[in-house]
């Protein structure tokens, strides 16, 4: 390989970042389990205020909920995910991540409206079948 191969873009959506203290799993490991080409794990800057917003006193979440998010965030920030800018425009983060999303895309999600959109953009979903992650195009 090239020293400089350019990486594709596995983007975590935020309820992925809560799959290890939710369901146990070690989406990270398996990530790289599962990807034959050179990889960056990305994450968008408002999954993290996502997060942040459900380990927040102020919310509704429950409190395992503010534990998965609270996990999620750290091990993110842990892992140096690459943390991809939000468009002003679209302050939600699945309308950034089908902005982004395109052939050479991974994105990992469990949200199946997010999977549909993602659909037309042809990019590759990450999702999770009987706690192992597969790769859907």
């Amino acid at each position: 390989m090239g020293l400089f191969v350019k990486k594709v873009k596995v983007i975590v959506d935020t309820n992925f970042l809560m799959l290890p203290a939710s369901q146990g799993l070690d989406f990270y490991t398996q990530i790289d389990q599962l990807m034959t080409l050179p990889y960056e794990l990305c994450v968008m800057e408002n999954s993290f205020r996502e997060l942040q917003h459900i380990m927040d006193d102020q919310t509704k979440a429950k409190g395992k909920d503010k534990f998965n998010a609270k996990l999620g965030f750290i091990m993110a920030k842990q892992k140096g995910l690459k943390t991809l800018s939000c468009s002003s425009e679209e302050p939600l983060v699945d309308d950034n991540i089908v902005r982004l999303a395109n052939e050479k895309v991974f994105v990992a999600t469990l949200d199946k409206e997010l999977q549909k959109r993602l659909k037309g953009k042809k990019a590759k979903i990450i999702t999770v079948r009987q706690n192992r992650l597969v790769v859907h195009e």
